[in-house]
């Protein structure tokens, strides 16, 4: 937007502004609208503001959402499944739905969870097993990512990656074989030791 676009927009509200104020503006446009039900303009006004205000908004309660993974930040996050999943690792805990706050005072985290891309809906990921250690920025290095056996089996591969306790560690964890999110509670972790 140009600020001569913005110029010209502030004066039309301020026109249209100074239009709606006056009296004779609400006492035929109303009284059309209202099928002539609409007496006055005070009556006008009143039938404006409530269609221009949230004083008679009414909050309704959405049905519990399905489990979905919390909000959070410097997480891991791989396409696979022929980019019909996504598989997201860890990360650190956003307060209060707060992205902005820093990784140094948030919770760290070790779920794992699965999004089937077509329906939108969320699956966790490999229950019962022992997840690696919470971390965060196991990506942040080229430390991780979806590998592809000779069977065709498709693994996510974390690596590294920022304790809690304030350290980086050298750890590798496989999860898989992965495939489509409903499945997700099916894969397993696996350790892998260097030699």
């Amino acid at each position: 937007t140009r600020p001569r676009d913005l110029g010209h927009l502030a004066c039309t509200a301020r026109v249209f502004s100074v239009a709606l104020r006056a009296e004779h503006t609400w006492a035929g446009a109303f009284a059309r609208q209202a099928g002539g039900l609409v007496g006055s303009s005070l009556q006008a006004r009143r039938v404006l503001r409530q269609l221009t205000t949230l004083d008679a908004v009414k909050w309704d309660v959405d049905p519990p959402s399905p489990p979905a993974p919390c909000a959070r930040h410097h997480h891991t996050a791989y396409a696979c499944h022929g980019g019909r999943t996504v598989v997201v690792f860890g990360g650190a805990r956003c307060a209060r739905g707060d992205p902005t706050q820093s990784y140094r005072t948030a919770e760290f985290m070790s779920d794992c969870w699965a999004l089937d891309v077509a329906s939108g809906a969320w699956y966790r990921a490999s229950l019962g097993d022992i997840p690696p250690r919470a971390r965060v920025f196991t990506s942040d290095d080229g430390g991780g990512g979806v590998l592809t056996d000779a069977n065709g089996d498709e693994f996510l591969c974390v690596h590294g990656g920022l304790r809690q306790e304030g350290f980086r560690d050298n750890e590798t964890h496989l999860l898989g074989p992965l495939g489509p999110a409903q499945e997700a509670a099916g894969w397993r972790w696996t350790q892998i030791q260097a030699l």
